[in-house]
């Protein structure tokens, strides 16, 4: 952790975790508050995670983001690897889980 410290932010991964699971935002928000701990008060540092959208609930995506943004996360990044090219292009067409 020492060592992702040094730089501008920080990706971070389940120790052992399983394809598809996600990282719950508890479990995200106790590792933004280490990182506030450890760093100064004025160093911005980003926090880039993603999770798998469902694709078809604009509103539940939002939901979720919105979890993981109140849990500390600056960025937020989809992980469709589990999806055909329709299901692909139905997400895409959904729009970002951003209110309108």
């Amino acid at each position: 952790m020492r060592r992702a410290l040094r730089f501008d932010g920080l990706i971070p991964q389940m120790y052992k975790g399983s394809p598809g699971v996600e990282m719950q935002p508890d479990v995200l928000e106790s590792l933004v508050e280490h990182v506030r701990r450890e760093l100064p008060a004025n160093k911005h540092y980003e926090i880039i995670f993603g999770g798998f959208p469902d694709g078809k609930s604009r509103k539940k995506e939002l939901e979720k983001v919105q979890r993981y943004e109140h849990a500390g996360a600056t960025w937020w990044v989809d992980h469709p690897f589990t999806f055909d090219s329709d299901q692909l292009l139905a997400r895409i067409r959904l729009g970002p889980p951003k209110p309108r």
